[in-house]
Protein backbone atom coordinates (compact mmCIF):
# COMPACT_ATOMS: atom_id res chain seq x y z
CA UNK A 1 0.00 0.00 0.00
CA UNK A 2 1.36 3.55 -0.90
CA UNK A 3 0.94 5.67 2.20
CA UNK A 4 1.51 8.93 0.06
CA UNK A 5 -1.67 7.44 -1.96
CA UNK A 6 -3.49 7.52 1.13
CA UNK A 7 -2.46 11.26 1.72
CA UNK A 8 -3.42 12.15 -1.64
CA UNK A 9 -6.93 10.83 -1.01
CA UNK A 10 -7.24 12.60 2.39
CA UNK A 11 -6.50 15.89 0.30
CA UNK A 12 -8.87 15.30 -2.48
CA UNK A 13 -11.38 14.45 0.20
CA UNK A 14 -10.40 17.78 1.73
CA UNK A 15 -10.93 19.69 -1.56
CA UNK A 16 -14.24 18.08 -1.93
CA UNK A 17 -15.51 19.19 1.77
CA UNK A 18 -14.20 22.66 1.41
CA UNK A 19 -16.31 23.44 -2.25
CA UNK A 20 -19.20 21.11 -1.58
CA UNK A 21 -20.97 22.52 1.08
CA UNK A 22 -25.11 21.55 1.22
CA UNK A 23 -27.01 24.76 -0.10
CA UNK A 24 -28.91 24.24 2.62
CA UNK A 25 -26.84 25.74 4.89
CA UNK A 26 -25.94 29.49 5.99
CA UNK A 27 -23.29 31.03 7.53
CA UNK A 28 -23.97 32.28 10.91
CA UNK A 29 -20.05 33.43 11.25
CA UNK A 30 -16.89 33.50 9.96
CA UNK A 31 -13.24 34.10 10.15
CA UNK A 32 -10.25 34.29 8.11
CA UNK A 33 -10.97 31.26 5.59
CA UNK A 34 -13.46 29.91 7.89
CA UNK A 35 -17.35 29.76 8.01
CA UNK A 36 -19.32 29.03 10.45
CA UNK A 37 -22.52 27.68 9.31
CA UNK A 38 -26.10 27.51 11.38
CA UNK A 39 -26.54 23.56 11.06
CA UNK A 40 -22.46 23.55 12.69
CA UNK A 41 -24.02 26.07 15.45
CA UNK A 42 -26.93 23.85 15.75
CA UNK A 43 -24.76 20.69 16.82
CA UNK A 44 -22.85 23.16 18.96
CA UNK A 45 -25.56 24.36 20.96
CA UNK A 46 -26.89 21.36 21.61
CA UNK A 47 -23.23 19.71 22.35
CA UNK A 48 -23.35 23.09 24.84
CA UNK A 49 -27.36 22.23 26.68
CA UNK A 50 -25.78 18.12 26.74
CA UNK A 51 -22.96 19.17 28.41
CA UNK A 52 -24.01 21.85 30.81
CA UNK A 53 -28.14 21.29 31.40
CA UNK A 54 -28.84 24.86 30.22
CA UNK A 55 -32.59 25.77 28.98
CA UNK A 56 -33.47 24.88 25.63
CA UNK A 57 -34.59 28.45 24.58
CA UNK A 58 -30.87 29.34 24.96
CA UNK A 59 -30.42 32.79 25.36
CA UNK A 60 -28.37 35.11 23.33
CA UNK A 61 -25.15 35.96 25.59
CA UNK A 62 -25.07 31.84 25.40
CA UNK A 63 -25.52 31.63 21.55
CA UNK A 64 -22.09 34.52 21.57
CA UNK A 65 -20.09 32.55 23.78
CA UNK A 66 -20.37 29.79 22.00
CA UNK A 67 -20.09 30.93 18.55
CA UNK A 68 -16.77 33.14 19.88
CA UNK A 69 -15.22 30.32 21.44
CA UNK A 70 -15.33 28.76 17.54
CA UNK A 71 -13.95 31.92 16.14
CA UNK A 72 -11.17 31.79 18.83
CA UNK A 73 -10.52 28.40 18.10
CA UNK A 74 -10.20 29.34 14.19
CA UNK A 75 -8.58 32.47 14.83
CA UNK A 76 -5.61 31.09 16.43
CA UNK A 77 -5.34 28.21 13.38
CA UNK A 78 -4.95 30.93 11.06
CA UNK A 79 -2.76 32.41 13.60
CA UNK A 80 -0.85 28.85 13.35
CA UNK A 81 -0.92 28.71 9.31
CA UNK A 82 -0.02 32.20 9.26
CA UNK A 83 3.43 31.40 11.49
CA UNK A 84 4.26 28.25 9.64
CA UNK A 85 3.51 25.96 12.30
CA UNK A 86 1.03 24.30 9.91
CA UNK A 87 3.08 23.24 6.99
CA UNK A 88 6.56 22.72 8.56
CA UNK A 89 8.02 19.54 9.33
CA UNK A 90 6.62 18.84 13.14
CA UNK A 91 2.79 19.82 11.35
CA UNK A 92 3.38 17.36 8.60
CA UNK A 93 4.47 14.91 10.58
CA UNK A 94 1.84 15.78 12.99
CA UNK A 95 -0.81 15.60 10.48
CA UNK A 96 0.24 12.31 9.01
CA UNK A 97 -0.30 10.56 12.04
CA UNK A 98 -3.15 11.98 12.86
CA UNK A 99 -5.09 10.83 9.63
CA UNK A 100 -3.57 7.48 9.81
CA UNK A 101 -4.96 7.45 13.52
CA UNK A 102 -7.90 8.94 12.05
CA UNK A 103 -8.34 6.00 9.44
CA UNK A 104 -7.27 3.06 12.29
CA UNK A 105 -10.37 4.57 14.35
CA UNK A 106 -12.61 3.96 11.39
CA UNK A 107 -11.33 0.47 10.80
CA UNK A 108 -11.93 -0.19 14.00
CA UNK A 109 -15.08 0.98 14.09
CA UNK A 110 -16.68 -0.17 11.19
CA UNK A 111 -14.84 -4.07 11.62
CA UNK A 112 -14.76 -4.36 14.69
CA UNK A 113 -16.65 -1.79 17.24
CA UNK A 114 -19.75 -1.56 15.23
CA UNK A 115 -19.92 -5.37 15.88
CA UNK A 116 -20.30 -5.75 19.22
CA UNK A 117 -22.68 -5.92 21.72
CA UNK A 118 -23.37 -6.27 25.57
CA UNK A 119 -26.01 -8.29 26.35
CA UNK A 120 -27.46 -9.20 29.94
CA UNK A 121 -24.79 -11.85 31.06
CA UNK A 122 -21.99 -9.50 30.16
CA UNK A 123 -23.36 -6.70 32.62
CA UNK A 124 -23.92 -9.51 35.17
CA UNK A 125 -20.41 -10.79 34.84
CA UNK A 126 -19.25 -6.71 35.18
CA UNK A 127 -21.64 -6.41 38.14
CA UNK A 128 -20.48 -9.37 39.60
CA UNK A 129 -16.63 -8.48 39.23
CA UNK A 130 -17.09 -4.97 40.53
CA UNK A 131 -18.37 -6.48 43.25
CA UNK A 132 -15.44 -8.92 43.85
CA UNK A 133 -11.50 -7.76 44.59
CA UNK A 134 -8.99 -9.93 43.11
CA UNK A 135 -4.59 -10.75 44.35
CA UNK A 136 -2.56 -12.14 41.90
CA UNK A 137 1.10 -11.66 41.51
CA UNK A 138 2.93 -12.03 37.78
CA UNK A 139 5.80 -12.33 36.16
CA UNK A 140 6.17 -9.68 33.20
CA UNK A 141 7.94 -10.18 30.12
CA UNK A 142 8.61 -7.58 27.39
CA UNK A 143 8.12 -10.33 23.85
CA UNK A 144 6.01 -13.47 23.75
CA UNK A 145 9.03 -15.82 23.26
CA UNK A 146 10.25 -14.29 26.71
CA UNK A 147 7.14 -15.42 28.30
CA UNK A 148 7.02 -18.56 26.96
CA UNK A 149 10.58 -19.43 28.12
CA UNK A 150 9.38 -18.40 31.57
CA UNK A 151 6.68 -20.56 31.39
CA UNK A 152 8.19 -23.26 30.50
CA UNK A 153 10.71 -22.65 33.63
CA UNK A 154 8.15 -22.87 35.68
CA UNK A 155 6.66 -26.13 34.24
CA UNK A 156 9.95 -27.42 34.94
CA UNK A 157 9.76 -27.08 38.48
CA UNK A 158 11.42 -23.54 38.68
CA UNK A 159 10.20 -21.43 41.82
CA UNK A 160 7.61 -18.31 40.87
CA UNK A 161 8.93 -16.42 43.23
CA UNK A 162 12.73 -16.96 42.29
CA UNK A 163 11.71 -16.09 38.86
CA UNK A 164 10.24 -12.81 40.29
CA UNK A 165 12.82 -11.93 42.28
CA UNK A 166 15.17 -12.44 39.68
CA UNK A 167 13.59 -10.26 36.68
CA UNK A 168 11.91 -7.87 39.30
CA UNK A 169 13.95 -4.22 39.38
CA UNK A 170 11.42 -3.09 42.39
CA UNK A 171 12.69 -4.28 45.61
CA UNK A 172 8.44 -4.50 46.42
CA UNK A 173 7.71 -6.86 43.62
CA UNK A 174 10.97 -9.00 43.90
CA UNK A 175 10.63 -9.84 47.33
CA UNK A 176 7.05 -10.64 47.21
CA UNK A 177 6.99 -12.84 44.63
CA UNK A 178 6.08 -10.13 42.39
CA UNK A 179 2.87 -9.32 44.09
CA UNK A 180 0.66 -6.93 43.16
CA UNK A 181 -2.01 -7.08 46.37
CA UNK A 182 -5.67 -6.35 45.66
CA UNK A 183 -7.55 -5.08 42.48
CA UNK A 184 -10.82 -4.75 40.95
CA UNK A 185 -12.54 -3.99 37.36
CA UNK A 186 -10.45 -1.27 35.77
CA UNK A 187 -7.44 -1.11 38.07
CA UNK A 188 -5.60 -3.24 35.97
CA UNK A 189 -4.53 -4.13 31.88
CA UNK A 190 -8.04 -5.24 30.65
CA UNK A 191 -6.17 -8.37 28.94
CA UNK A 192 -4.73 -9.06 32.61
CA UNK A 193 -8.19 -8.11 33.92
CA UNK A 194 -10.11 -10.46 31.85
CA UNK A 195 -7.92 -13.35 32.78
CA UNK A 196 -7.43 -12.95 36.30
CA UNK A 197 -10.68 -12.62 36.59
CA UNK A 198 -11.50 -16.48 34.62
CA UNK A 199 -8.74 -17.72 36.75
CA UNK A 200 -9.71 -20.26 40.07
CA UNK A 201 -7.70 -19.01 43.54
CA UNK A 202 -4.25 -20.93 43.04
CA UNK A 203 -4.00 -21.33 39.19
CA UNK A 204 -1.59 -19.72 37.32
CA UNK A 205 -2.15 -18.51 33.74
CA UNK A 206 -0.16 -18.92 30.95
CA UNK A 207 1.12 -15.72 29.19
CA UNK A 208 -1.17 -13.25 29.19
CA UNK A 209 -1.20 -10.28 26.52
CA UNK A 210 -1.07 -6.88 27.50
CA UNK A 211 -0.40 -3.61 26.71
CA UNK A 212 3.58 -3.80 28.04
CA UNK A 213 4.49 -7.22 27.24
CA UNK A 214 3.07 -10.23 28.79
CA UNK A 215 2.12 -11.62 32.21
CA UNK A 216 2.19 -15.18 33.57
CA UNK A 217 -0.65 -14.55 36.48
CA UNK A 218 -0.95 -17.05 39.67
CA UNK A 219 -4.16 -15.79 41.57
CA UNK A 220 -3.78 -15.89 45.35
CA UNK A 221 -6.61 -14.35 46.75
CA UNK A 222 -10.66 -13.45 45.64
CA UNK A 223 -13.21 -11.73 47.56
CA UNK A 224 -16.86 -11.32 46.72
CA UNK A 225 -18.95 -9.03 48.48
CA UNK A 226 -21.73 -11.61 49.78
CA UNK A 227 -25.42 -11.63 49.26
CA UNK A 228 -25.68 -9.80 45.85
CA UNK A 229 -29.56 -9.46 45.16
CA UNK A 230 -31.40 -8.34 41.52
CA UNK A 231 -32.76 -5.20 43.17
CA UNK A 232 -28.82 -4.46 43.26
CA UNK A 233 -28.32 -5.15 40.03
CA UNK A 234 -31.14 -3.54 38.71
CA UNK A 235 -29.72 -0.30 40.39
CA UNK A 236 -26.37 -0.66 38.53
CA UNK A 237 -27.52 -1.90 35.26
CA UNK A 238 -27.44 1.07 33.35
CA UNK A 239 -24.16 2.68 34.76
CA UNK A 240 -22.59 -0.92 33.77
CA UNK A 241 -23.58 -0.61 30.19
CA UNK A 242 -20.79 2.24 28.77
CA UNK A 243 -17.90 0.68 30.66
CA UNK A 244 -18.87 -3.24 29.43
CA UNK A 245 -19.11 -1.82 25.76
CA UNK A 246 -16.03 -0.27 25.98
CA UNK A 247 -13.97 -3.51 27.39
CA UNK A 248 -15.52 -5.84 24.84
CA UNK A 249 -14.56 -3.23 21.99
CA UNK A 250 -11.23 -3.13 23.60
CA UNK A 251 -10.97 -6.93 23.68
CA UNK A 252 -12.37 -7.20 19.82
CA UNK A 253 -9.73 -4.72 19.17
CA UNK A 254 -7.01 -7.02 20.11
CA UNK A 255 -8.48 -10.13 19.05
CA UNK A 256 -8.60 -8.74 15.70
CA UNK A 257 -5.19 -7.84 16.07
CA UNK A 258 -4.23 -11.52 16.77
CA UNK A 259 -6.26 -13.09 14.04
CA UNK A 260 -4.63 -11.19 11.53
CA UNK A 261 -1.16 -11.71 12.66
CA UNK A 262 -1.56 -15.38 13.31
CA UNK A 263 -3.03 -15.35 9.20
CA UNK A 264 0.13 -13.73 7.85
CA UNK A 265 2.90 -15.60 6.93
CA UNK A 266 6.75 -13.94 7.71
CA UNK A 267 9.84 -13.95 6.31
CA UNK A 268 12.11 -15.07 8.54
CA UNK A 269 15.09 -14.42 6.61
CA UNK A 270 14.35 -10.49 5.45
CA UNK A 271 12.93 -9.33 8.88
CA UNK A 272 16.41 -10.93 10.42
CA UNK A 273 18.78 -9.29 7.79
CA UNK A 274 16.53 -5.59 8.55
CA UNK A 275 17.12 -6.76 12.05
CA UNK A 276 21.35 -7.10 11.65
CA UNK A 277 21.10 -4.01 9.32
CA UNK A 278 19.28 -1.68 12.44
CA UNK A 279 22.07 -3.35 15.15
CA UNK A 280 24.79 -1.79 12.75
CA UNK A 281 23.15 1.61 12.23
CA UNK A 282 20.78 1.67 15.93
CA UNK A 283 20.58 5.67 15.81
CA UNK A 284 18.76 5.80 12.21
CA UNK A 285 16.32 3.27 13.76
CA UNK A 286 15.93 5.11 17.51
CA UNK A 287 15.54 8.41 15.95
CA UNK A 288 13.10 10.14 14.50
CA UNK A 289 13.55 12.57 11.22
CA UNK A 290 10.80 14.73 10.71
CA UNK A 291 11.15 15.78 7.25
CA UNK A 292 11.61 12.19 5.59
CA UNK A 293 8.76 10.06 4.93
CA UNK A 294 10.79 6.66 6.08
CA UNK A 295 13.41 5.22 7.53
CA UNK A 296 16.55 6.18 6.13
CA UNK A 297 17.99 2.81 5.68
CA UNK A 298 20.03 2.79 2.75
CA UNK A 299 18.12 0.36 0.84
CA UNK A 300 18.00 -0.36 -3.15
CA UNK A 301 14.83 -1.17 -5.21
CA UNK A 302 15.24 -4.50 -5.73
CA UNK A 303 15.41 -5.44 -1.50
CA UNK A 304 12.95 -2.41 -0.74
CA UNK A 305 10.44 -4.89 -3.25
CA UNK A 306 11.02 -8.06 -1.08
CA UNK A 307 7.45 -9.23 1.01
CA UNK A 308 8.22 -9.13 4.62
CA UNK A 309 4.73 -10.63 5.35
CA UNK A 310 1.42 -11.93 3.29
CA UNK A 311 -1.83 -12.66 3.08
CA UNK A 312 -3.48 -13.79 0.31
CA UNK A 313 -3.54 -10.26 -1.84
CA UNK A 314 -2.18 -8.73 1.29
CA UNK A 315 1.52 -7.70 1.03
CA UNK A 316 4.09 -5.74 3.51
CA UNK A 317 6.94 -4.99 1.76
CA UNK A 318 10.47 -3.79 3.09
CA UNK A 319 9.39 -0.24 1.28
CA UNK A 320 6.05 -0.38 3.19
CA UNK A 321 7.72 -1.17 6.43
CA UNK A 322 10.21 1.72 6.48
CA UNK A 323 7.23 3.97 6.15
CA UNK A 324 5.31 1.99 8.64
CA UNK A 325 8.11 2.61 10.99
CA UNK A 326 8.38 6.08 10.37
CA UNK A 327 4.82 6.23 11.23
CA UNK A 328 5.73 4.70 14.85
CA UNK A 329 7.34 7.07 17.52
CA UNK A 330 10.82 6.76 18.41
CA UNK A 331 10.70 5.32 21.89
CA UNK A 332 8.46 2.45 20.93
CA UNK A 333 11.12 1.52 17.85
CA UNK A 334 14.14 1.90 20.96
CA UNK A 335 11.82 -0.54 22.89
CA UNK A 336 13.35 -3.61 20.83
CA UNK A 337 16.26 -4.52 22.20
CA UNK A 338 16.32 -7.88 20.66
CA UNK A 339 15.21 -9.86 17.77
CA UNK A 340 12.07 -11.23 18.75
CA UNK A 341 11.10 -7.39 20.38
CA UNK A 342 12.01 -6.33 16.62
CA UNK A 343 9.78 -9.12 15.32
CA UNK A 344 6.89 -8.14 17.14
CA UNK A 345 7.11 -4.80 16.43
CA UNK A 346 7.00 -5.70 12.49
CA UNK A 347 4.20 -7.67 13.41
CA UNK A 348 1.93 -4.36 14.62
CA UNK A 349 3.18 -2.50 11.50
CA UNK A 350 2.02 -5.29 8.93
CA UNK A 351 -1.67 -5.35 11.08
CA UNK A 352 -1.25 -2.13 10.69
CA UNK A 353 -0.57 -1.61 7.24
CA UNK A 354 -3.50 -4.14 6.36
CA UNK A 355 -5.83 -2.39 8.19
CA UNK A 356 -5.54 1.06 5.97
CA UNK A 357 -5.37 -0.50 3.00
CA UNK A 358 -8.90 -1.88 4.01
CA UNK A 359 -10.38 1.25 4.88
CA UNK A 360 -8.61 3.38 2.52
CA UNK A 361 -10.89 1.80 -0.37
CA UNK A 362 -14.03 0.86 1.44
CA UNK A 363 -16.57 1.68 -0.94
CA UNK A 364 -18.85 2.31 2.24
CA UNK A 365 -16.10 5.07 4.55
CA UNK A 366 -17.55 8.34 5.65
CA UNK A 367 -15.08 10.20 4.43
CA UNK A 368 -16.18 13.76 5.25
CA UNK A 369 -16.98 12.46 8.89
CA UNK A 370 -12.96 11.23 8.89
CA UNK A 371 -11.91 13.92 7.25
CA UNK A 372 -14.22 16.58 10.10
CA UNK A 373 -12.06 14.50 12.49
CA UNK A 374 -8.66 15.17 11.63
CA UNK A 375 -9.31 18.78 10.60
CA UNK A 376 -10.30 18.91 14.41
CA UNK A 377 -7.39 16.81 15.71
CA UNK A 378 -5.18 18.54 13.57
CA UNK A 379 -6.48 22.01 15.09
CA UNK A 380 -6.21 20.83 18.00
CA UNK A 381 -2.12 20.00 17.31
CA UNK A 382 -1.76 24.18 16.35
CA UNK A 383 -3.88 25.03 19.35
CA UNK A 384 -1.37 23.12 21.78
CA UNK A 385 1.93 24.95 19.64
CA UNK A 386 0.06 27.88 20.24
CA UNK A 387 -0.39 27.79 23.60
CA UNK A 388 3.43 26.30 23.80
CA UNK A 389 4.73 29.66 22.41
CA UNK A 390 2.81 31.45 24.49
CA UNK A 391 4.28 29.76 27.58
CA UNK A 392 7.83 30.96 26.14
CA UNK A 393 6.99 34.32 25.25
CA UNK A 394 6.05 35.00 29.10
CA UNK A 395 8.87 35.64 31.31
CA UNK A 396 9.02 37.17 34.77
CA UNK A 397 11.83 38.20 36.86
CA UNK A 398 12.36 38.38 40.56
CA UNK A 399 11.61 42.19 40.74
CA UNK A 400 8.01 41.42 39.87
CA UNK A 401 7.54 38.61 42.04
CA UNK A 402 8.77 40.41 44.60
CA UNK A 403 6.35 43.15 44.01
CA UNK A 404 3.87 40.79 44.02
CA UNK A 405 4.63 38.92 47.37
CA UNK A 406 4.41 42.79 48.69
CA UNK A 407 1.20 43.91 47.47
CA UNK A 408 -0.44 40.15 48.68
CA UNK A 409 1.74 38.67 51.01
CA UNK A 410 -1.80 37.77 53.12
CA UNK A 411 -3.14 35.80 50.34
CA UNK A 412 -0.26 33.01 50.28
CA UNK A 413 -1.29 30.53 52.87
CA UNK A 414 -0.25 26.82 53.47
CA UNK A 415 -3.99 25.07 53.36
CA UNK A 416 -5.03 23.07 56.44
CA UNK A 417 -3.09 19.77 56.27
CA UNK A 418 -4.40 16.64 57.82
CA UNK A 419 -2.80 12.60 58.35
CA UNK A 420 -5.21 10.03 57.82
CA UNK A 421 -4.98 5.94 57.70
CA UNK A 422 -7.20 4.87 55.41
CA UNK A 423 -8.85 1.56 55.25
CA UNK A 424 -10.81 1.04 52.08
CA UNK A 425 -13.44 -1.28 50.78
CA UNK A 426 -15.56 -2.28 48.00
CA UNK A 427 -18.80 -2.97 49.84
CA UNK A 428 -21.21 -0.07 51.24
CA UNK A 429 -22.37 -2.39 54.20
CA UNK A 430 -19.06 -3.68 54.85
CA UNK A 431 -18.07 -0.05 55.15
CA UNK A 432 -20.37 1.14 57.68
CA UNK A 433 -20.05 -1.87 59.75
CA UNK A 434 -15.89 -1.30 60.12
CA UNK A 435 -16.51 2.21 60.55
CA UNK A 436 -18.99 1.02 63.48
CA UNK A 437 -16.55 -1.17 65.21
CA UNK A 438 -14.25 1.26 64.84
CA UNK A 439 -15.82 3.68 66.52
CA UNK A 440 -16.39 1.17 69.54
CA UNK A 441 -12.79 0.73 69.92
CA UNK A 442 -11.85 -1.84 67.36
CA UNK A 443 -7.88 -2.00 66.34
CA UNK A 444 -7.96 -0.38 62.94
CA UNK A 445 -4.77 -2.30 61.71
CA UNK A 446 -6.32 -5.23 62.53
CA UNK A 447 -9.27 -4.68 60.39
CA UNK A 448 -7.52 -3.03 58.07
CA UNK A 449 -5.35 -6.66 57.51
CA UNK A 450 -8.57 -8.17 57.32
CA UNK A 451 -10.42 -6.16 55.22
CA UNK A 452 -8.21 -3.63 53.31
CA UNK A 453 -7.72 -3.52 49.44
CA UNK A 454 -4.43 -2.75 49.33
CA UNK A 455 -1.16 -4.31 49.43
CA UNK A 456 0.74 -0.80 49.81
CA UNK A 457 -1.86 0.11 51.96
CA UNK A 458 -1.56 -2.51 54.85
CA UNK A 459 2.82 -1.80 54.16
CA UNK A 460 2.48 1.50 55.50
CA UNK A 461 -0.52 0.89 58.33
CA UNK A 462 -2.92 2.67 56.41
CA UNK A 463 -1.10 5.96 56.88
CA UNK A 464 -1.27 8.54 54.17
CA UNK A 465 0.94 11.22 55.48
CA UNK A 466 0.40 14.80 55.74
CA UNK A 467 -1.77 16.08 52.56
CA UNK A 468 -3.12 19.87 52.05
CA UNK A 469 -7.06 18.86 52.41
CA UNK A 470 -7.70 20.64 49.65
CA UNK A 471 -6.53 17.48 47.39
CA UNK A 472 -9.57 15.30 49.11
CA UNK A 473 -11.91 17.37 46.55
CA UNK A 474 -15.29 17.00 47.04
CA UNK A 475 -15.47 15.42 50.33
CA UNK A 476 -12.88 17.81 51.80
CA UNK A 477 -15.83 19.96 53.75
CA UNK A 478 -16.74 17.02 55.62
CA UNK A 479 -12.88 16.40 57.00
CA UNK A 480 -12.51 19.93 57.67
CA UNK A 481 -13.34 19.91 60.89
CA UNK A 482 -11.45 16.38 61.74
CA UNK A 483 -9.87 15.99 65.27
CA UNK A 484 -7.14 14.13 65.96
CA UNK A 485 -7.79 10.11 66.86
CA UNK A 486 -11.40 10.77 65.03
CA UNK A 487 -13.39 7.98 62.84
CA UNK A 488 -14.42 9.75 59.72
CA UNK A 489 -16.58 7.86 56.98
CA UNK A 490 -17.21 6.00 55.28
CA UNK A 491 -17.04 7.91 52.26
CA UNK A 492 -18.00 6.74 48.37
CA UNK A 493 -15.65 7.84 46.54
CA UNK A 494 -16.36 5.55 43.24
CA UNK A 495 -18.89 3.23 42.90
CA UNK A 496 -17.35 -0.04 44.12
CA UNK A 497 -14.92 2.18 46.50
CA UNK A 498 -15.57 3.41 50.73
CA UNK A 499 -12.91 4.78 52.42
CA UNK A 500 -12.93 5.00 56.35
CA UNK A 501 -9.77 7.58 57.66
CA UNK A 502 -8.52 7.35 61.24
CA UNK A 503 -7.20 10.83 62.00
CA UNK A 504 -3.50 10.91 63.01
CA UNK A 505 -2.43 14.39 62.85
CA UNK A 506 -3.76 17.94 61.64
CA UNK A 507 -1.57 20.76 60.69
CA UNK A 508 -3.81 24.39 61.05
CA UNK A 509 -3.29 26.67 57.77
CA UNK A 510 -0.18 29.03 58.11
CA UNK A 511 1.16 32.05 56.53
CA UNK A 512 3.65 31.10 53.59
CA UNK A 513 7.66 32.26 53.99
CA UNK A 514 8.17 34.68 50.15
CA UNK A 515 10.95 31.15 49.82
CA UNK A 516 7.96 28.76 50.25
CA UNK A 517 5.69 31.50 48.08
CA UNK A 518 7.88 31.67 45.36
CA UNK A 519 6.90 28.90 42.82
CA UNK A 520 3.00 30.11 43.99
CA UNK A 521 3.69 33.09 42.75
CA UNK A 522 5.55 32.48 39.98
CA UNK A 523 2.82 30.30 38.46
CA UNK A 524 -0.18 32.11 39.67
CA UNK A 525 1.52 35.16 37.80
CA UNK A 526 2.16 33.40 34.56
CA UNK A 527 -1.12 32.36 34.24
CA UNK A 528 -2.30 36.20 34.33
CA UNK A 529 0.58 37.14 31.67
CA UNK A 530 -0.58 34.08 29.22
CA UNK A 531 -4.22 34.71 29.62
CA UNK A 532 -3.58 38.78 28.95
CA UNK A 533 -1.37 37.84 26.28
CA UNK A 534 -3.71 35.56 24.58
CA UNK A 535 -6.35 37.52 24.81
CA UNK A 536 -4.27 40.16 22.95
CA UNK A 537 -3.62 38.29 20.06
CA UNK A 538 -6.62 36.54 19.54
CA UNK A 539 -8.54 39.78 19.37
CA UNK A 540 -5.70 41.46 17.18
CA UNK A 541 -6.22 38.53 15.05
CA UNK A 542 -10.04 38.36 15.09
CA UNK A 543 -9.37 41.72 14.21
CA UNK A 544 -7.54 41.20 10.87
CA UNK A 545 -8.98 38.02 9.88
CA UNK A 546 -12.31 39.77 9.62
CA UNK A 547 -14.44 37.84 12.01
CA UNK A 548 -18.27 38.39 11.81
CA UNK A 549 -21.45 37.24 13.41
CA UNK A 550 -24.59 37.42 11.91
CA UNK A 551 -26.66 37.72 15.41
CA UNK A 552 -29.76 37.43 13.41
CA UNK A 553 -29.27 33.86 12.02
CA UNK A 554 -27.23 33.47 15.12
CA UNK A 555 -30.81 33.75 17.44
CA UNK A 556 -32.77 32.35 15.21
CA UNK A 557 -31.39 29.10 15.35
CA UNK A 558 -33.40 26.55 16.94
CA UNK A 559 -33.18 22.60 17.21
CA UNK A 560 -34.84 19.36 19.28
CA UNK A 561 -33.08 17.03 21.68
Amino acid sequence: MSNRLLFISFAIVSLAIACDKPETESVVASVGQFTISDRHMENQLRRFYMRTGQAVNLTEEVRLAVVNSRIERYTIVEIARERGWATDSDAIYAKAQIERKAMMEEYQRRFIHDRVQVGDADLRELFLRFNTSLRASHLHARTRAEADSLHTLIQKGASFEALAKARFKSDDLASTGGDLGYFTVDEMDLGFEAAAYAMDVGDMSKPVATSTGYSIIKLTDRITVPLLTEIQFAEKKADLMPLALEQKRELATRADLNHHINRFSFDESVMRQVWNDIRKAPTVYHTQSPELTEIALPYDDAFRAKIIAKDGPFEFTVGEWMAEAWYTTPERRASAQTYSDFKEQVQAMAYRNYALDVIQFHPNVDKEYVQAAIDETFYSYLFERFEQQIAKDVVLNEDEIRAEWNRNQMSYIHPLEMNFAELMVTDSTLADDLATQLRAGADFRNLLRRHGLSLESKDRNGELGFIPITYFGAIQTRLHDSKVGQIRGPFQLETNRFVIFRVLGRREARQMTFGEAVPVIRERLEQVRKEQLRTAIIAEGRTRYNATIDLEKLNSITFEL
